[in-house]
């Protein structure tokens, strides 16, 4: 399979190009389609919690990994950069899905430049716009902000991996 040319005003408006460009072993199904809106439609919410209950192999987990690049890459919230919590099960699964969305960012230098390995490390992606994600198990204390249940404007988005 070829991938597409990456075309970065393109994938700002269609994330499916970006899903596609991504990797070839990103399929688009039109579930996917569905997924997207979950992840985007705000509805007004300053913490946005979303949770995808699917079958195995419904790529769920690369569907999640696309979305948060995109959101990191191409949105904001309020003119600021987007500020990720990702819970998962587990810390190691949740520090899983971030390497993940690494190895998809250094694989292609046009994003490889977003990445700002200063600031990363195992359980935070920092990107060059000042966006970031952070990972952490459902079990896990978050010291300094409490994204479950503060109404603080600065957290973006809260995600909870559905392959949990």
């Amino acid at each position: 399979m070829v991938m597409p040319n990456f075309n970065f005003q393109r994938s700002r408006h269609d994330i499916r190009h970006f899903y596609e460009w991504l990797s070839p072993e990103y399929q688009w199904a039109d579930h996917i389609d569905e997924w997207m809106e979950l992840y985007a439609n705000r509805k007004g919410a300053q913490v946005h919690r979303v949770c995808i209950i699917a079958p195995r192999s419904h790529s769920k987990s690369a569907t999640l990994r696309v979305k948060l690049l995109h959101m990191c890459l191409f949105e904001n919230r309020n003119g600021n950069p987007m500020e990720v919590w990702l819970f998962s099960a587990s810390i190691r699964q949740a520090t899983n899905r971030l390497e993940e969305i690494k190895t998809d960012m250094r694989r292609h230098p046009e994003l490889r430049k977003y990445l700002d390995e200063r600031k990363s490390n195992k359980q935070r992606i920092s990107f060059t716009n000042g966006a970031w994600i952070q990972a952490t198990g459902v079990g896990s204390a978050i010291r300094g902000e409490h994204p479950a249940v503060s109404s603080e404007p600065s957290i973006s988005r809260l995600v909870i991996d559905p392959s949990g």
